[in-house]
């Protein structure tokens, strides 16, 4: 994968806006706040995916529709 170019990492700019996103979940959505250190990943998918406009499918509709009302980015999600 990474001689074809797909292999996508977060950048440091990715983890500063990650942050920003967990620090208003914190502020906003106070019964995620023990999930949070669980999300940063998928936070951290959500705005890779962003950066490299590419539309995200999951079928983690409740962690990443919270994570859309925080940060705009494509998603489709799927049903199980």
């Amino acid at each position: 994968m990474e001689r074809t170019g797909r292999v996508v990492a977060p950048t440091f700019e990715d983890w500063i806006e990650a942050s920003e996103v967990v620090v208003a979940i914190m502020a906003r959505e106070r019964s995620w706040r023990s999930k949070l250190p669980l999300l940063l990943n998928d936070i951290l998918i959500a705005l890779c995916a962003r950066r490299i406009g590419a539309t995200l499918f999951t079928y983690n509709r409740e962690d990443f529709r919270l994570i859309r009302r925080h940060k705009d980015f494509p998603l489709h999600l799927l049903e199980e």
